[in-house]
């Protein structure tokens, strides 16, 4: 891969194998935990490039939530968990189980 983009995060290590040298690692959030482990090896091998970003602007932020909010763009959402379970909920995140987003309910 040229470029990957990893808004997991724990994923770095399996985005840093599939990088071809050269490769850029772009990095737009942190889902997944906030501590992981990378093989440093591949950075300097493959002469990676990790870039950090906060996605974009307030103006693109307002604009993207306008569209959630006229229902034209609907997120992925996995599983909604009471607040009482939200043990549980941050288990099924660290274990990968699943496929969106993962909502508390209050």
């Amino acid at each position: 891969m040229d470029v990957i983009v990893d808004n997991v995060g724990t994923t770095f290590p399996l985005s840093l194998r599939a990088l071809k040298k050269g490769g850029r690692l772009l990095t737009v959030g942190n889902s997944g935990a906030p501590r992981f482990e990378i093989d440093n090896r591949f950075i300097f091998a493959k002469h990676l490039s990790i870039i950090g970003s906060t996605m974009s602007t307030l103006a693109d932020f307002s604009e993207v939530m306008s569209l959630v909010i006229s229902g034209k763009l609907k997120p992925v959402v996995d599983s909604t968990f009471p607040l009482e379970e939200a043990a549980a909920a941050q288990e099924r995140l660290w274990n990968g189980e699943n496929f969106g987003k993962i909502t508390l309910h209050i």
